[in-house]
């Protein structure tokens, strides 16, 4: 990826999340939390948490591209 490509991403982060690196644990968690909350569909912090390790942990073919990784 070049410089100018990363710019892009890191650009768009910033927007989107407010930081070049794109969002928080800690953002993702409060924005999962709510979203569970509201749907009433909240169980716990755990819950919460597994959630985010598990999307974590799921391919996204389109940046892979970007980064120039196998997928």
């Amino acid at each position: 990826m070049t410089a100018e490509e990363r710019a892009g991403l890191e650009e768009r982060n910033i927007k989107k999340y407010g930081n070049p690196i794109g969002p928080t644990a800690e953002s993702m968690f409060d924005k999962i939390k709510d979203s569970y909350i509201d749907k009433g569909i909240y169980e716990s912090d755990e819950q919460i948490w597994k959630i985010i390790i598990e999307k974590s942990m799921q391919k996204d073919d389109v940046i892979n591209t970007l980064l120039g990784l196998v997928h």
